[in-house]
């Protein structure tokens, strides 16, 4: 069995707006400690559609991509 690395009510908690995406105002607040660049890179690498706005299943791609490159080393 496979655990989700993120779930739904995760999400909506960090999407304060309520508008379906983490914006990076949303994902700055949830990690503070971030740098603009380390934010850019993030929204960068999951980013899928190219909005600047992060869909549940663009992090939740991205989360899955990181576990698999965690578990190969």
């Amino acid at each position: 069995m496979t655990v989700p690395l993120i779930s739904s009510e995760v999400f909506m908690a960090l999407d304060k707006n309520k508008d379906g995406f983490i914006s990076r105002s949303e994902l700055k607040l949830a990690h503070r400690n971030l740098t603009r660049a380390e934010l850019d890179a993030v929204i960068g690498q999951a980013d899928a559609d190219g909005d600047g706005k992060l869909t549940f299943e663009e992090i939740k791609q991205i989360a899955e991509s990181t576990r698999s490159a965690s578990t190969k080393q």
